[in-house]
């Protein structure tokens, strides 16, 4: 059976990102070193990015590239978040957790005055949430998803 490893995100980054100084140093040492040897192991990887170097420690022998399904929006979203700025995406089915987030919602506002909680994606065949400091969205695009996000605290 083949072996095969995705390759995404730049560990290397996010590994001395978490861990300041010589710690950090270190792991993302250890990081290189365990994925070297795992590229030796392996018969294909496959990567979101044309270059093999954006998210490996080494050319890998056999790498296949394969485009993400991330819309470019997501990546070029400007951050700029409100003070109690919160974004909820997942829609009215309780199993994303609006009941309990609606149910906590005034707690948060009494901790939070001001706090906003904007809604996104609220489908139209729900009945619209009606709490103070709510605002909802319908569908949003890309493009306004990313802008939500990059206003989200």
């Amino acid at each position: 059976m083949p072996r095969v490893v995705t390759a995404h995100g730049d560990a290397r980054a996010d590994t001395l990102a978490a861990y300041n100084g010589l710690g950090g140093a270190a792991r993302a040492r250890v990081r290189n070193r365990l994925a070297r040897r795992v590229l030796r192991d392996v018969d294909l990887v496959i990567g979101v990015h044309p270059d093999w170097r954006v998210n490996l420690p080494a050319k890998p022998d056999s790498f296949a590239y394969v485009p993400t399904i991330v819309d470019a929006a997501f990546f070029e979203v400007v951050r700029d978040p409100g003070p109690g700025r919160v974004l909820y995406c997942g829609g009215s089915r309780r199993i994303k957790g609006w009941d309990v987030l609606e149910a906590a919602w005034t707690d948060v506002r009494r901790a939070v005055p001001g706090a906003v909680l904007e809604v996104a994606g609220w489908p139209t065949d729900a009945s619209r949430p009606t709490a103070d400091g709510v605002v909802v969205h319908g569908p949003l695009s890309a493009t306004e998803l990313a802008a939500a996000m990059g206003r989200a605290s």
